[in-house]
């Protein structure tokens, strides 16, 4: 027999619509018909309401969606991450230690508030140390430790288990030298898991201080979320703080945010430079390095990118004194002759890098010039990054 359901809180019926009930009822047959045994303290009726919202109440879809997940959940042992994981992962401590997010109060309906800022997040000096699994890992405890305080707050509230979390997360700061490839791919995977194992907890992520790179960073992350995710996030104006003042009451929004908290020993949490561990990890970083060449007077530099698939193609460049004239080029195979798909444009030195970003939608090859053939007498030094995203 499978294992009955049970939900240990308010009845989550009192709150869902007649439909939802009904879908309900439906995927619970589904699971007893199928003799699925689960572990109901993490599957209650809540959590299963989170699973057809998470497909659009298409009970056969959400039923595998839950599936997969107890599947997962088994591989990774999920279940005991919140005991197991600050044991035998060695580098748990300085992770913990470093990681820039914090709990900090609730929202007006008692909703708890996670702040992170990834802006100041050291990726390089993060990955030279710890493998990406043993950040996964570290997500995954992450998850689980919210997991058991949203339930808590349920009970606590005399409410059904459908709580949920807001996130803010602050971007001042980022710059090109955290969004290498590992950062990337470390990124996608920790959304995969949220949204395949986590769903529906995000009542609403908020983006406060967004660089100027945001915009080609957002391009190039944004399919990597569900529909239903997208629509909860929201990308706050520079010093524009009203959205978390319209869900959050003034005195538990931090000052750096536009409120009046000024815990004692903090209200968020910020990290400088990694601490070196006595272990060297061996992922290649490499892409958080800029390549830096040096153009001959009356010269060009020309760098080749072939794309096998439609990509976003973004580059962040800085010239180290006077100017050089930049454009992009495009061939379909070696040996075709050359199209200018971004015009030549003259790019000075200047204290903030130059980035900007094309949708590559054809395969072929991407030329990136720089020309300095313009100078009959002085030399140009170019540092610069191009970043592929499928």
């Amino acid at each position: 027999m499978a294992t009955p359901i049970e939900t240990g809180f308010i009845d989550v019926r009192t709150i869902i619509e007649p439909e939802e009930i009904t879908q309900l009822e439906a995927l619970k047959n589904l699971i007893n018909q199928n003799n699925i045994q689960i572990n109901t303290l993490i599957f209650n009726e809540g959590n299963l309401v989170r699973f057809l919202r998470a497909r659009k109440g298409d009970v056969n879809k959400a039923y595998e969606m839950l599936i997969a997940s107890i599947k997962w959940r088994q591989e990774v042992n999920a279940d005991e991450a919140i005991e197991r994981i600050p044991i035998k992962l060695p580098t748990f401590n300085s992770i913990k230690d470093y990681w820039p997010g914090t709990y900090h109060k609730f929202d007006k309906d008692g909703v708890p508030i996670w702040i992170e800022k990834l802006g100041c997040f050291d990726v390089k000096g993060a990955l030279k140390y710890v493998p990406t699994q043993h950040f996964l890992d570290y997500h995954i405890y992450c998850q689980e430790c919210n997991r058991v305080l949203l339930e808590q707050k349920a009970k606590e509230n005399n409410r059904p288990p459908l709580n949920q979390i807001i996130v803010i997360y602050d971007l001042k700061g980022l710059s090109w030298k955290n969004v290498c490839a590992p950062a990337l791919d470390f990124f996608k995977k920790t959304i995969n898991i949220d949204e395949n194992n986590y769903p529906e907890t995000l009542k609403r992520l908020f983006i406060v201080n967004p660089p100027g790179i945001f915009q080609i960073v957002w391009k190039m992350v944004k399919p990597w979320f569900d529909e239903r995710t997208l629509k909860k996030i929201r990308v706050l104006p520079s010093n524009d703080y009203s959205e978390l003042i319209e869900l959050i009451d003034i005195e538990n929004i931090p000052t750096e945010y536009g409120g009046q908290c000024n815990c004692v020993s903090g209200c968020t949490k910020s990290c400088g430079p990694f601490p070196p561990l006595n272990i060297i990890n061996t992922i290649d970083t490499s892409s958080a390095e800029p390549t830096v060449i040096t153009i001959s007077r009356s010269s060009n530099y020309r760098h080749f990118i072939r794309i096998d698939k439609p990509s976003v193609l973004a580059w962040e460049f800085s010239v180290e004194s006077h100017d050089v004239n930049f454009s992009i080029n495009y061939a379909a195979q070696d040996g075709d002759q050359e199209q200018e798909i971004l015009q030549k444009q003259r790019a000075e030195a200047t204290e903030e890098p130059i980035s900007d970003s094309i949708d590559a939608e054809n395969p072929g090859i991407y030329i990136f010039i720089w020309c300095n053939k313009h100078s009959l007498l002085r030399k140009k030094s170019v540092s610069f990054q191009i970043f592929v995203q499928p």
